[in-house]
């Protein structure tokens, strides 16, 4: 799936688009309230910048790197513990897995091109937690969040791996299920 631009980004870009403009009424019908113009032109550029060069204009570059991964590039994946704070999820493994195995590392990376792009809602209270590192042969790596739930699975995609700002939430079922397979 190849996405063009996500509500997280569209959403800032259309808010920065209305302060401006909000701005723009302001000094055009007031004579003394030049200062919340300035406010509010200077968070319409900030939002539009954020969206449009800024960090956030990043996310369908990660989302297509998890979504489109070759399998031949990947050297290993690495399912490592974690856990989300103030949830009653316990992470999938309590001690580092490392997958090296070819037939594996092709099924893993065959249920990553399967993903849809999902909701925020999807999978907010998750069974199971871990972290996803994958490392490529030039050396790279791809990082993410999983959130397991009964037969539903969903990948967080965030510009710091787990952290930072958060660019999608992709339904991985079938990756999750090779995951639970992994890690029995």
């Amino acid at each position: 799936m190849n996405i063009s631009l996500t509500h997280y980004t569209i959403q800032p870009l259309i808010i920065g688009i209305i302060f401006l403009l909000v701005s723009v009424g302001i000094l055009a019908f007031s004579k003394r309230k030049k200062r919340r113009s300035v406010i509010s032109f200077a968070i319409g550029v900030f939002l539009i910048i954020i969206s449009t060069v800024g960090p956030l204009s990043k996310s369908r570059q990660k989302v297509n790197e998890v979504e489109k991964i070759d399998s031949t590039k990947v050297e290993r994946i690495l399912i490592q513990p974690t856990n989300i704070p103030s949830s009653q999820s316990i992470s999938l493994v309590t001690n580092e897995i490392i997958v090296t195995n070819r037939e594996t590392l092709n099924s893993l990376s065959l249920a990553l091109r399967h993903t849809v792009l999902t909701d925020e809602d999807f999978l907010k209270n998750p069974d199971s937690v871990c972290r996803i590192r994958i490392e490529m042969k030039d050396k790279t790596n791809i990082v993410f969040g999983v959130r397991i739930s009964g037969r539903a699975t969903s990948i967080e995609v965030d510009s710091k791996g787990e952290s930072g700002w958060h660019y999608a939430k992709l339904q991985a079922n079938e990756f999750g299920q090779i995951l639970k397979e992994i890690c029995k």
